[in-house]
């Protein structure tokens, strides 16, 4: 079964950039943020605009996520996570997604793509 909690306690991750010749690193923490917890291949789950969304420790499944039209959301890929999804981002959608320092958390994304969305 799948759940969506509010959290409150830090949740470090590494913000990449490009400086216009290298990637650039950078820890950073959110504070509030809703942990993404159980499975259910069944479920579309369309994410808030500028929300933040936590996968911590465990097996996630959806069958679909939709990016937000507008302020991009952002998802944490904590240590030893994984994350499985088609992953839908339509023409002025956006998503973030993060990892901890240790590189350990995994995203299996599918597509399904047409004239009026991409998606990876």
């Amino acid at each position: 079964m799948f759940a969506a909690t509010a959290a409150s306690a830090q949740v470090k991750y590494i913000y990449r950039s490009w400086n216009g010749n290298a990637v650039i690193e950078e820890e950073s923490e959110q504070s509030e943020y809703t942990v993404l917890s159980g499975s259910d291949d069944s479920r579309t789950l369309t994410l808030a605009a500028g929300g933040w969304y936590v996968v911590s420790n465990t097996d996630v499944k959806f069958k679909t996520l939709v990016a937000p039209e507008g302020t991009a959301a952002n998802i944490i890929l904590c240590n030893n996570s994984k994350l499985t999804a088609q992953i839908t981002i339509e023409q002025g959608h956006a998503l973030n997604i993060y990892a901890q320092a240790g590189g350990t958390g995994q995203l299996v994304a599918s597509s399904v793509s047409d004239g009026h969305r991409v998606g990876f």
